[in-house]
């Protein structure tokens, strides 16, 4: 009889957090309810600046695909989508999608720092790194080209 298999640290550390949240503990170690795929998805708008940013997060982890198209593509982390990069398990813990051009990057440090408080992302060993994936749209020139999703956005 061979020996059972070990499940991946990312989601021996989701189990420990939906524990903790199903426990009533509040505050950063706990997740709140997912939806019937697992997944939770938020949006932070600024309708005076006519920006926004929406995230879907995977805590347990997903597997993802890109194609990333245009002359100018404004993205980050979209590299650990491709079968010939990334990281073993193959897992992506959320997607960011923000307006403010380039600008509007700045959200995912916050969705990443936010998983990263609740133990969701890839145990190194060292620390839990989540792993997110984000791309940014043109949008300066409808509102206030001065304003974008930042880190708190992302983390809202």
């Amino acid at each position: 009889m061979s020996a059972r298999p070990r499940r991946p640290a990312l989601v021996r550390r989701h189990a420990a957090a939906t524990r903790r949240a199903a426990g009533g503990r509040a505050g950063a170690d706990a997740l709140p309810p997912s939806g019937p795929l697992g997944t939770l998805i938020g949006h932070w708008s600024d309708a005076v600046g006519r920006t926004g940013c929406t995230v879907v997060l995977t805590p347990a982890g997903a597997v993802g695909g890109v194609a990333v198209r245009g002359g100018a593509p404004c993205t980050r982390e979209t590299e650990i989508f491709k079968l010939t990069r990334g990281v073993e398990p193959r897992l992506v813990h959320g997607v960011v999608l923000v307006g403010g051009s380039v600008f509007g990057l700045a959200a995912t440090d916050g969705v990443v720092r936010w998983l990263s408080q609740r133990g969701v992302g890839l145990d190194t060993g060292h620390a839990c790194i989540p792993i997110v994936a984000a791309a940014g749209l043109y949008d300066l020139a409808r509102g206030d080209p001065a304003a974008w999703p930042d880190a708190g956005a992302g983390a809202a």
